[in-house]
């Protein structure tokens, strides 16, 4: 029998401007719904949400001024993917953040070569 491929699901950082920065922290329903989906399915599942294992932390964006995230730093991010992962899908960010993150996810290619990446939009 061969071994299920390990899917691991990353929910990014809150990004927000400096002036309105006031989001709380929220479950991530979604990926509830997504992981256990998947498990029906014979995949493992291994979440890294990056807000709910750093609450209440901010940081600023140095190459972006005038914004700012609340939960885990990119680094902290990625040393925590397992590095046995098949598939990382994470969490897009709105059309406004998306520079961000597209520099972000440039880091995870190349910590993660060998990996498929997806991402989803986070509503219609």
């Amino acid at each position: 029998m061969s071994e299920a491929l390990l899917v691991s699901l990353v929910r990014p950082p809150i990004v927000s401007t400096t002036r309105a920065f006031n989001n709380e922290a929220t479950p991530c329903i979604g990926f509830a719904y997504i992981s256990g989906f998947l498990q029906s399915k014979g995949y493992q599942v291994k979440i890294v949400d990056d807000i709910a294992e750093a609450l209440n932390r901010s940081w600023d964006i140095p190459e972006f001024p005038g914004y700012h995230c609340q939960g885990l730093t990119i680094d902290e991010i990625i040393e925590r993917i397992d590095p046995h992962s098949h598939i990382i899908g994470y969490l897009r960010s709105l059309p406004h953040r998306q520079e961000f993150f597209r520099s972000r996810r440039r880091s995870l290619s190349r910590c993660h070569r060998h990996v498929r990446r997806s991402g989803a939009e986070p509503h219609p």
